[in-house]
C-alpha cells in the first residue's frame, strides 16, 4: 500500500460522525460552488424572463393607447369631412349631440378598432398594410369627396349611387378582404337603417352609407396596419 494513501481505519476516524448522513459529495467545496452558482444563474434567468413579460404588457398597453388616441383624432377628423357634403343638404345629422368631440372619438374608436378585433377573434390572416397603400386609399377618399360635391349631378340620389359603386372598386383595389366588406357593408347598413328613420330622403341615406362604408375601409386598414 502506498505511503501517501491512508488507511480505511484512518480516514473513517477522520470523517464527520454525520458523514454518512449525507452524500459524499457534500463535502467536495467545487461541487457545492458549482450547484450554488448554476442556482444562482436560474434565479437570474428567472428575473429576466419575468421583466421581459413585464415590461412586453406595458409595451403592448401602450400601444393600445396610443392606437386608441390615434383612432379618435382621426374619428373627429373624417367626421368634420361630411361638411364638404353640405351641398346635398345632409344636416339632419349633423347636430350639436352627434358633432361634439367626444362622439366623433368613439365613433373613430370603433371603427378603428372592430376589424382588428374581429380578425383576431376569427383568427383571419389578412393581408399586410403599409403606409403607401393607407396614403394612396385616403387620396382617393379625398377624391372621391371632392368629386361627389364639384360633379354637377342630375339628382342627389344619381351622386350617391355613383359613390356607392365606386366605393366597391376602392374596396376591390385597395383591400380586396371578404372580413372588411361585410364588416364595413353591415355596419354602414345599421347606420343607414337608423337615420332613414330620421329622413326619409333615400339620397341623404345612402351618402350616409357610403360615407361610413368608405370610412370604416380605411379605418380597418389603419387599424390592421396599427395592430400587426
Amino acid at each position: 500500500m502506498p505511503l501517501n494513501e491512508p488507511s480505511e481505519s484512518i480516514a473513517n476516524l477522520t470523517k464527520p460522525q454525520l458523514y454518512s448522513l449525507y452524500d459524499e459529495n457534500i463535502v467536495s467545496p467545487e461541487e457545492s460552488f458549482a450547484v450554488l452558482q448554476k442556482a444562482d444563474n436560474k434565479d437570474i434567468a428567472n428575473r429576466d424572463k419575468a421583466k421581459f413579460k413585464y415590461k412586453s404588457k406595458v409595451g403592448k398597453f401602450n400601444k393600445i393607447v396610443s392606437n386608441v388616441i390615434i383612432f379618435a383624432l382621426m374619428g373627429n377628423i373624417y367626421s368634420s369631412l361630411l361638411a364638404n357634403l353640405h351641398d346635398y343638404k345632409i344636416s339632419f345629422y349633423r347636430n350639436e349631440q352627434s358633432n361634439s368631440i367626444l362622439t366623433n372619438s368613439l365613433e373613430g374608436i370603433f371603427c378603428g378598432l372592430i376589424t382588428p378585433l374581429i380578425d383576431w377573434l376569427l383568427g383571419l390572416n389578412t393581408c399586410e398594410n403599409d403606409l403607401v397603400k393607407i396614403f394612396r386609399i385616403c387620396n382617393a377618399m379625398l377624391g372621391v369627396i371632392f368629386g361627389v360635391r364639384k360633379i354637377q349631378w342630375t339628382s342627389s340620389l344619381q351622386g350617391s349611387i355613383a359613390w356607392f359603386l365606386l366605393n366597391f372598386i376602392l374596396w376591390l383595389f385597395f383591400d380586396g378582404t371578404p372580413s372588411l366588406f361585410i364588416i364595413s357593408s353591415f355596419l354602414s347598413y345599421l347606420t343607414g337603417l337608423y337615420h332613414y328613420s330620421v329622413s326619409n330622403e333615400w339620397s341623404e341615406v345612402i351618402y350616409l352609407i357610403d360615407f361610413y362604408f368608405l370610412g370604416l375601409i380605411i379605418f380597418g386598414k389603419i387599424g390592421r396596419y396599427l395592430f400587426r
